[in-house]
């Protein structure tokens, strides 16, 4: 399976930070403010939402929309179910709302797109459970005016736009909580979360599910080594794949 064009993607986030800051490894510098410690645990970052935990960034060019294809991506383990939590998003009203990837206190995932004319909203069917790990997508297709999410490379959920306009805001973008309200926190553990100035096919998003292991910016990046699919490459000089930090210098 082809994975997606590397050069639209607008931020990619490993998350295999020990403490600190989330990375953007694309070298666009959509690096993200550490906020009240986000931890971590089995190679991903752990949010605790009784400590209001999440990661924060004041708009950029490149985490801004308008009326453009637009993909959320994040994998994510609740560790809480039954409450609202924001995954990845661009949504405060007093600047302008633009997008929201978030699990509603139903368990079910939800892609939002504001427009200063309505907003659209689609829901998945697919009950979330805490301590499994899921990769979700939302996203915009400004061709066919739909909004989209997806679990688990599953169904494709989706909903009419309307053919409403959209434009960008310079609101802060949030990964972990909804700045809107400064609630919604997620309570789980992330990995590999990105924002996608595209839409992705099907065989590419197949190649994003990667059979349910997530895909560090090193594996967009290089696609192969010495003409293998990198995401089969199993070991680099005897060191487990999973453990090499950089190859050429790209995480």
């Amino acid at each position: 399976m082809a994975l997606p064009d590397y050069t639209k993607f607008r931020a990619y986030w490993n998350l295999s930070e020990t403490s600190g800051n989330a990375i953007d490894a694309t070298g666009n510098g959509n690096t993200l403010t550490d906020t009240n410690t986000v931890g971590s645990a089995d190679g991903g970052r752990d949010f605790e939402a009784s400590n209001s935990e999440y990661f924060v960034r004041d708009s950029t060019t490149s985490l801004s929309t308008g009326d453009i294809d637009w993909t959320l991506g994040v994998w994510f383990k609740p560790e809480s179910v039954g409450i609202c939590q924001c995954l990845l998003s661009k949504d405060d009203s007093s600047t302008g709302r633009e997008y929201r990837l978030s699990i509603l206190d139903t368990n079910k995932v939800a892609m939002y797109w504001f427009s200063p004319s309505g907003n659209t909203e689609i829901n998945s069917t697919v009950t979330l459970s805490a301590g499994t790990k899921y990769f979700m997508l939302g996203w915009h297709d400004a061709v066919n005016n739909k909004v989209c999410c997806q679990i688990n490379n599953g169904t494709v959920y989706e909903a009419s736009t309307g053919g409403r306009t959209h434009s960008a805001g310079t609101h802060k973008f949030s990964m972990g909580a909804l700045m809107e309200i400064n609630s919604w926190f997620a309570d789980g553990i992330m990995w590999s979360a990105f924002a996608y100035a595209g839409v992705m096919t099907s065989d590419e998003r197949t190649a994003m599910y990667n059979s349910g292991t997530p895909l560090k910016w090193i594996n967009i990046k290089l696609g192969t080594i010495n003409g293998i699919d990198i995401t089969k490459v199993k070991t680099i000089n005897g060191v487990d794949i999973a453990k090499v930090k950089s190859i050429w210098g790209i995480q």
